[in-house]
Order: C-alpha cells, then sequence, then structure tokens
C-alpha cells in the first residue's frame, strides 16, 4: 500500500477549465498492477467527496478533474500487487494549470 498526498501549493486555485484531456489527472504504476485506490482524508470536504478516483486499468487510476482549491490537500491509499523481489515506484501523472 502506498500512502500519497496530493496538494496544490501554487498561487491559485486549479479551475476544472485548467485540466488538459490528454494529460490525465492521476497516478500509474510500472512494475505492479494497480488492485485499489480510496482517498482517506482530506482538508477539505469538496476535494473528499468529489475527486472520485478510479482505477482506469491495471497500471493507473485517474480523478475526476474538478476544483482544486489552493493550499488544500487529500490523502489517497493505493493498493499495488508486484513481485515480491520488485517494488514498483509510482509515477505521478501531471494536470495543468
Amino acid at each position: 500500500v502506498y500512502k500519497y498526498k496530493i496538494i496544490n501549493d501554487g498561487d491559485a486555485d486549479i479551475e476544472p477549465s485548467k485540466f488538459m484531456p490528454e494529460v490525465p489527472f492521476g497516478i500509474s504504476v510500472k512494475n505492479g498492477r494497480i488492485i485499489g485506490i480510496r482517498i482517506v482524508d482530506a482538508d477539505d470536504d469538496y476535494l473528499k467527496n468529489n475527486l472520485k478516483p478510479n482505477i482506469k486499468d491495471s497500471s493507473s487510476a485517474a480523478f475526476n478533474t474538478i476544483l482544486f482549491r489552493k493550499d488544500k490537500s487529500v490523502i489517497c491509499d493505493l493498493l499495488v500487487l508486484h513481485k515480491e523481489n520488485v517494488v514498483p515506484p509510482p509515477i505521478f501523472e501531471a494536470c495543468s494549470a
């Protein structure tokens, strides 16, 4: 299980229109298979209730492109199956703002 925090530490809110459709807002892994993802905490109820992570395929998960307010964050758990001797590093896919 990977636990990670996503935070908007920029100077402004990220509006949904600022996300580029061709660049997913999410996470992917190599040498492993994503079998679960969930939000475990957030400092903003809007994020916690609307970000709604979902598994796109066995190696990637995506989030809804919603308003991400400045200085707000969310903590997620990512459950990854992998070979015992290989620990796949998560690769965060960028959003555009």
